[in-house]
């Protein structure tokens, strides 16, 4: 069980993207690309573990689900960067104004 969670720990990269970026679309009403999002990741789920599962057992399910969490994960991040019009580089960094940000925050606890 120690390799198959393993495998679904590099997923778990792409859910977090998910998890933060889904709470935005859906308060902004963008229920249809979330929901479409998540059918597509379904479907591409279904259809890797219809492949994998004989071959490869429970490590083809966590294959599986690490493809489908890529899917989703993606999907979310492109889709966030293009309607937001955001550069990737001010996704992956952190600014001089935010790190000040944070400072102060955990200062007051």
């Amino acid at each position: 069980s120690y390799s198959v969670t393993l495998i679904l720990s590099f997923g778990a990269i792409s859910m977090v993207f998910y998890k933060m970026i889904g709470v935005v679309l859906l308060a902004e009403g963008k229920r249809w690309f979330y929901f479409f999002s998540l059918f597509i990741s379904v479907l591409a789920n279904i259809i890797v573990n219809i492949v994998t599962i004989p071959i490869l057992g429970m490590y083809g399910a966590a294959l599986s689900s690490v493809i489908s969490y890529s899917i989703c994960g993606i999907s979310f991040l492109v889709y966030f960067i293009w309607y937001k019009e955001i550069k990737i580089k001010e996704i992956f960094t952190i600014s001089g104004s935010e790190l000040k940000l944070l400072v102060n925050a955990l200062k007051r606890r």
